[in-house]
């Protein structure tokens, strides 16, 4: 029986584990996965590589990492400068997410918005 295992359990499985991790992004099939379901796939895929002492290879630095520079333009211009050294891994997702629901409903635009100009008076009619 131990012999018939050596032939059935892929020896690749780890090198598909490591590749999907570096080709982990928060769109799958062109379609954007959201920011929660990509932040637990990268926990997942944490969780699964381990090395042979059965410690975790993926650090929580590198899976911050990771996260951030998949973050769509709209959200690293404005949520990065925001990060603070002492957020957890959750609570930059939840932060994250909150930028989701104002992006699908149009109340964040990718372009920025011009300076508000003061109100000015209307010129006083000489007549």
């Amino acid at each position: 029986m131990l012999v018939l295992r050596e032939f059935l359990i892929p020896s690749t499985s780890k090198d598909l584990l490591w590749k999907e991790w570096e080709a982990a992004s928060p769109h799958k099939y062109g379609r954007h996965i959201g920011i929660k379901t990509f932040a637990n796939w990268l926990e997942e895929l944490q969780i699964k590589l381990i090395d042979k002492d059965g410690n975790q290879c993926i650090s929580e630095e590198v899976k911050h990492r990771k996260f951030l520079n998949h973050l769509p333009d709209y959200m690293e211009t404005s949520l990065v400068p925001q990060i603070l050294d002492s957020w957890t891994f959750n609570d930059l997702v939840k932060k994250a997410e909150s930028y989701e629901p104002a992006r699908k409903h149009g109340r964040i635009s990718t372009t920025p918005k011009a300076a508000r100009q003061p109100a000015t008076q209307p010129a006083p009619n000489p007549s």
